[in-house]
């Protein structure tokens, strides 16, 4: 029993081979550079580009087509790889190269949204939201074909279908399992397609398929606008105020590091970055945000008000007498505060777990 297709398969599939050359390619690349077989931690999904709620949609919507060719292991990449080398010739046989293409990538990206709008602390990878769009495509050609169709044609329809009942029920059975990009990924496989049965009864056909692709594209774009809220807003700030407490909570140790003749801009600096961190707080308390983060700004905005307290007393000191004469009364209420703030910040920072989709 033959597992792996014939190399005359992929013979008028150039799309599908390059697809399956890029996966490849990139977790080969992760290799050289040190990232373990079975695939890196959640920090290392991030920084590789997968797909997580908080960032996608705080302005890094490009994690919608990198995750797509990000795999979580070695395993997850053989499954997702000999699944798109069955279902991307047969749909790339249909549609031809460059419909193949622009279906494949928009069902990606539409998995892709389903997973970030829907799972808020997962982080997604993997080609899997792609492949299930691509069973979508070929149910929705066999249905709307199905009057023309030969006498295997009602057979194929009920074999694709069950293919994607088993894999939605595997989805739902199994933990780790990203269900909303599989769903997410079907359903934009089946639309994009649905558009293309449409525009190929319209002249000039080209003309009618660039327009219905755009129209989807721009459905798209437009979903990811609608979904900014405040609390992603929220996410994206509040790196900023964590990059300026990692520099400056220590003034004795970062007065130390810092040269003698840089003192003056350095202390400017500093009070410049305490101060935005206090305003951003504020203008956190004014959003709508949830509970759990209205809490974490008005603490985190009372700690960032007492360094900037500190680093003023400190400043007008060494201004005025040439020699530093440090701050304890902010510094020790700081201190302090910050007790209050570190589980909240730690909670709320802490990495999302990672969620495949083979």
């Amino acid at each position: 029993m033959r597992l792996l297709p014939p190399l005359s398969w992929f013979r008028h599939a150039p799309v599908s081979v390059a697809l399956i050359a890029a996966n490849v390619l990139v977790f080969l690349v992760q290799l050289a550079l040190g990232v373990p077989l079975l695939g890196p931690d959640s920090a290392g999904l991030v920084q590789w580009g997968a797909n997580t709620h908080g960032l996608t949609l705080a302005g890094e919507p490009w994690r919608l087509l990198t995750s797509m060719f990000l795999h979580i292991g070695v395993i997850h990449l053989l499954v997702n790889m000999y699944s798109l080398a069955i279902m991307g010739p047969l749909v790339e046989r249909e549609l031809g190269a460059p419909r193949f293409a622009a279906l494949y990538l928009a069902a990606g990206i539409a998995g892709g949204m389903a997973s970030t709008l829907w799972n808020a602390n997962t982080l997604s990878a993997g080609a899997s939201g792609a492949i299930m769009g691509l069973a979508g495509a070929y149910f929705a050609l066999l249905l709307a074909t199905r009057r023309h169709g030969g006498p295997g044609h009602a057979a194929a329809l009920r074999q694709i279908a069950q293919v994607i009942v088993l894999n939605v029920g595997l989805g739902l059975a199994i933990d780790g399992i990203d269900n909303a990009c599989h769903l997410g990924g079907l359903a934009g496989g089946a639309v994009v397609t649905w558009g293309y049965v449409l525009t190929a009864r319209r002249r000039p056909v080209a003309a009618w398929t660039v327009a219905w692709l755009l129209l989807v594209s721009g459905a798209q774009y437009g979903l990811l606008r609608w979904q900014s809220p405040d609390t992603l807003w929220y996410e994206r700030v509040l790196h900023d105020s964590v990059a300026t407490v990692e520099r400056y909570s220590d003034f004795d140790t970062w007065w130390r590091d810092t040269p003698p003749a840089r003192r003056n801009d350095a202390l400017s600096q500093a009070v410049a970055a305490w101060q935005a961190c206090v305003d951003t707080q504020r203008r956190a308390a004014q959003r709508a945000l949830p509970p759990a983060d209205q809490q974490l700004a008005s603490h985190l905005g009372t700690y960032c008000n007492l360094r900037l307290a500190q680093y003023r007393v400190n400043q007008a000191n060494w201004s005025g007498s040439g020699y530093l004469v440090t701050d304890w009364r902010y510094r020790l209420q700081a201190d302090q505060t910050w007790h209050a703030v570190a589980p909240r910040l730690s909670q709320r920072l802490a990495p999302p777990p990672a969620g495949t989709a083979p």
